[in-house]
């Protein structure tokens, strides 16, 4: 394969991945409330697939399915500690922290065919019950 071909064709492949990313981004850049929508997975899912995850995770765990509860276990520190009055940057740095920990330990669940970390899905979880 001739090398101009080869860098149009990883171009083109990279440019129909990225649309879906910039797609979403684009729709979601009004979101304010870092706590109830997954970074990452806000991405690539809409509102009403955040909404199904968010569902489901509840119904798999009754226990965490209020917002007291969901908002006290998405700002707990690692020794369970709640972090109060954190601004929306502090709370987007603990999340992803907290997300990334979750996937390096191979903490994850799958949930609708998405593979995601429990923080994650409780952010999905938080979203379904705003959208009531």
């Amino acid at each position: 394969m001739k090398r101009s071909v080869f860098i149009k064709a990883v171009l083109a492949i990279a440019a129909t991945a990225a649309l879906p990313v910039l797609y979403n981004r684009s729709r979601t850049k009004g979101r304010t409330n870092s706590l109830s929508v997954p970074g990452v997975l806000g991405d690539f899912c809409d509102d009403n697939e955040i909404y199904k995850i968010g569902v489901q995770y509840r119904s798999m765990v009754p226990t965490e399915s209020t917002k007291e509860k969901l908002t006290e276990l998405l700002l707990a520190n690692g020794k369970g500690k709640k972090n109060t009055s954190l601004s929306n940057a502090e709370i987007d740095k603990l999340l992803n922290k907290n997300i990334t920990k979750e996937y390096s330990d191979y903490n994850t669940m799958v949930i609708n065919g998405w593979i995601i970390s429990p923080t994650e899905a409780r952010q999905c979880a938080l979203f379904s019950l705003t959208k009531n």
